[in-house]
């Protein structure tokens, strides 16, 4: 029987939801409470890749990325937990260094331009971490062009590794007799399941969007009907 092999961008989902609950309501307030979360969920991301038989170089590679994201949303926040956070990232503790906004793409342009399936699993973590704000050297007006079209290539390079993957194509490749591999498990009708927290994060933002404006249209036609004395 086969089995499904999960991708490192899906073993990551409890990481993305981390990130995504840092701009949420409560806030953090205890940074070491955090940094032993965040070690806890990076370890188990970790187990799970080396246990799918994801390389060690690939693991270590993906697992930059995600620390990379969680420092920068915490660094770049107005979170109380930010200065104690700039002290000890989780980037120095991990990986000994202090330059993540430039090594993230060092990083990732040593896995591009493959078609190798593995190189793909990973370019799809950093893809994600793009997609998710992450910046790096990239933040000024000039990099915020050359990260949307990195975020676009990067896609594309994916889904052409992606392409050529046994489990992408028609069951009618599999020699006669043997048994089609089967879905991905860690995707739901073909979409990761790390799209699905981030998805529910959008629509959070903006129905809340939507009721701001609402609130503020509402307002000023209150202002105009009843004016102040």
């Amino acid at each position: 029987m086969a089995v499904a092999v999960a991708n490192p961008a899906d073993l990551g989902v409890e990481l993305v939801k981390l990130v995504c609950s840092l701009s949420q309501a409560p806030a953090p307030d205890d940074a070491e409470a955090l940094r032993l979360k965040c070690d806890h969920l990076l370890g188990e991301f970790v187990t799970k890749a080396q246990r799918a038989g994801t390389a060690p170089e690939h693991v270590d590679a993906a697992k930059y990325a995600f620390v990379a994201l969680i420092d920068e949303r915490i660094l770049s926040s107005n979170l109380k937990i930010r200065e104690a956070w700039l002290t000890n990232p989780l980037q120095l503790k991990h990986f000994d260094s202090f330059s993540a906004g430039e090594d993230f793409y060092t990083r990732l342009e040593a896995y591009r331009h493959g078609s190798h399936p593995a190189k793909a699993d990973v370019l799809e973590v950093y893809h994600l971490c793009l997609s998710l704000g992450f910046t790096g050297k990239l933040g000024d007006d000039r990099g915020r062009e050359r990260r949307r079209l990195l975020i676009d290539q990067l896609a594309a390079e994916v889904g052409s590794a992606r392409a050529y993957l046994p489990g992408q194509l028609s069951p009618h490749w599999t020699p006669s007799g043997e048994a089609a591999p089967i879905a991905d498990a860690w995707r739901w009708k073909g979409v990761p399941v790390w799209a699905v927290p981030l998805g529910v994060i959008a629509g959070v933002c903006l129905i809340y969007v939507a009721m701001y404006a609402w609130l503020g249209s509402s307002v000023d036609a209150f202002a105009r009907d009843f004016p102040a004395r």
